[in-house]
């Protein structure tokens, strides 16, 4: 299953890039763990997977949330 259809994050607040989206692995398949970085922002995006809010929290790559599939 492609990620980018179930994938809306809106990264907020003001950056100092253009806000990055990576989502790792790129296909998934149903329990599969999915890693979203988001980076070029200073603050905490908001984002759903599959209508469900993803929680993104602060690491050395900008910001980070896992849901499964």
């Amino acid at each position: 299953m492609k990620l980018a259809a179930l994938l809306i994050v809106a990264a907020t607040g003001a950056a100092y890039a253009d806000p990055a989206v990576t989502v790792t692995p790129p296909t998934a398949h149903p329990g599969d763990p999915v890693m979203v970085t988001v980076t070029g922002t200073s603050s905490a995006p908001h984002g759903k997977a599959g209508g469900q809010p993803l929680a993104f929290y602060p690491s050395t790559r900008g910001y980070q949330a896992v849901f499964a599939v």
